[in-house]
């Protein structure tokens, strides 16, 4: 859904995008089945399989941006997503994050947790949590905040934006 929306958008001339898929590295030898205990190489051959998955899918991303004007570069990294996205994003220092949300709801992320939320509490940029193909409505929350400052001007400045029909919500 992410790469659905930078694709999208209209970016600014010059834009570049860093497309970051995170893999998990395998670590429950049982792979969450009770009695079942699976070998160090297997486990090594499904960890092996899922980077190539990665790095094929990123690849096809890179391709469609690069075909809509982007420099793109790719990223396929083994970890815990919430703090490699933000970890490569202390790197790159990007003026905004594009994140996926699973929609899993509160109570599944409670349990499993939420990568999206994490990476919103904790990146040094500004973070926008996507949840289908496509944008046509935004709301802004002002509550005279630097941070807010900065989200009104990407609004007012973002290309892709342009046209679409914004509600201010303000805090105090």
């Amino acid at each position: 859904r992410a790469a659905n929306v930078v694709r999208n958008v209209a970016w600014p001339t010059g834009s570049a995008a860093r497309i970051v898929s995170v893999v998990r590295p395998v670590v429950d030898a049982s792979l969450g089945i009770p009695g079942v205990v699976t070998s160090a190489e297997t486990m090594d051959r499904l960890l092996e399989a899922a980077v190539t998955e990665a790095r094929r899918v990123v690849g096809l991303l890179a391709t469609g941006l690069r075909a809509h004007g982007l420099t793109v570069e790719e990223s396929v990294v083994e970890g815990r997503p919430a703090s490699v996205i933000v970890e490569l994003a202390g790197e790159f220092h990007p003026d905004l994050i594009l994140v996926g949300s699973h929609g899993r709801g509160r109570v599944a992320s409670m349990v499993l947790g939420s990568v999206s939320a994490e990476v919103v509490e904790s990146a040094p940029c500004s973070v926008l949590v996507v949840r289908s193909d496509a944008i046509s409505r935004l709301i802004l929350a002002d509550d005279s905040s630097p941070s807010a400052a900065v989200g009104s001007q990407l609004v007012e400045h973002m290309p892709g934006f342009h046209g679409l029909p914004v509600r201010v919500v303000t805090v105090e």
